[in-house]
């Protein structure tokens, strides 16, 4: 593979869609899983997402989507989610100590998305739901042993049915969540199957609740080695949602973004063989000093230079305006 480290090139990559394609089928060594793994039901929902598809279909799914979590995100989130910090944080006030990874940071994301579905607080389906998030962790790991990948699924395949049972439900009594939403959704005429939905909730809880739980760590022991920052983000709201934007760029919580060239072309003249893996570093570019002044200096009064820290084009993430109040 070739690794792009620099802001210009990582962009240009992740926005031509026309050359590069995130579906992994598309590798030159690409060898399909075994049966077991590419024929489980969890696997096959999984690979209709919105992160796996490309062009039209990619298009079609975040349309539905974004209708969807936009209403949400403009009726309720930010209540929601000053309730549920409160909630975790009088845990561990009475507790007397704080594990902030075990405590907050991995419970807040995946809480939000059950609470936003219409899950009951503190229910059984709830505990259900962040079983299935800790799943999916490692059922869609490539750094875990398939061993570990297949256990996962199969308990994820009981886990779904909780999911498509709520979903049920609400198409029975709509309410006022995010799951109602996600069945009443139209674009142009167009609406979710119920696959589709089970999958978009996938998506949601694969690409955001691990990574938000990242940033929301990495934020802390910022904040931490930045007493100054720490006073200005506890005591002026005002600077809360570009110290967000700071958090994720100067700790960007994944490592790189595979890409996959279509054709035989070239990047900034270093020619690309049809079929070859490009990993671009999104971290490396947002440190990059071409795109981005004084980058190692963690500030977060600093105006977003730009967002392609969460994605490029179409494939900019359709939770990064969760993930930024989750932050907040």
């Amino acid at each position: 593979a070739l690794f792009l480290s620099r802001h210009r090139d990582v962009v240009a990559v992740l926005a031509d869609e026309a050359q590069f394609s995130p579906d992994r089928r598309r590798w030159e060594h690409f060898v399909p899983p075994p049966p077991e793994h590419a024929d489980h039901p969890i696997v096959r929902l999984q690979s209709s997402n919105i992160l796996a598809y490309d062009g039209a279909e990619h298009s079609r799914l975040r349309k539905l989507a974004s209708v969807a979590l936009t209403r949400r995100a403009v009726r309720t989130l930010e209540p929601l989610m000053i309730e549920l910090a409160d909630e975790l944080i009088g845990r561990f006030i009475a507790a007397g100590r704080c594990d902030f990874v075990q405590d907050f940071a991995s419970l807040f994301p995946v809480m939000i998305v059950s609470r936003l579905l219409g899950i009951p607080a503190h229910s059984e389906r709830e505990r259900r739901f962040k079983a299935l998030a800790d799943a999916a962790v490692v059922a869609f790991n490539p750094m875990c042993s398939e061993a570990d990948q297949l256990r996962s699924l199969h308990g994820m395949t009981i886990q779904i049915e909780e999911v498509r049972a709520l979903m049920d439900e609400k198409r029975e009594r709509p309410g006022a969540d995010l799951m109602t939403d996600m069945i009443q959704a139209e674009a142009e005429g167009d609406r979710f199957s119920a696959d589709e939905i089970l999958s978009t909730v996938m998506a949601i809880l694969v690409a955001g609740s691990e990574t938000t739980a990242n940033s929301l760590s990495f934020g802390l022991i910022e904040l931490l080695r930045h007493p100054d920052q720490l006073v200005r983000f506890r005591d002026d709201a005002g600077v809360r949602p570009n110290g967000a934007y700071e958090i994720i760029r100067y700790q960007h919580p994944g490592r790189f973004l595979p890409r996959y060239a279509r054709v035989a072309t070239e990047v900034d003249g270093v020619p690309i063989r049809a079929g070859q893996m490009l990993l671009c570093s999104v971290p490396s570019a947002q440190r990059d000093p071409e795109a981005i002044p004084d980058p190692d200096r963690f500030d977060i009064s600093r105006t977003p230079a730009d967002l392609s820290a969460f994605g490029v084009g179409r494939h900019f993430c359709i939770g990064a305006q969760l993930a930024r109040l989750e932050l907040e």
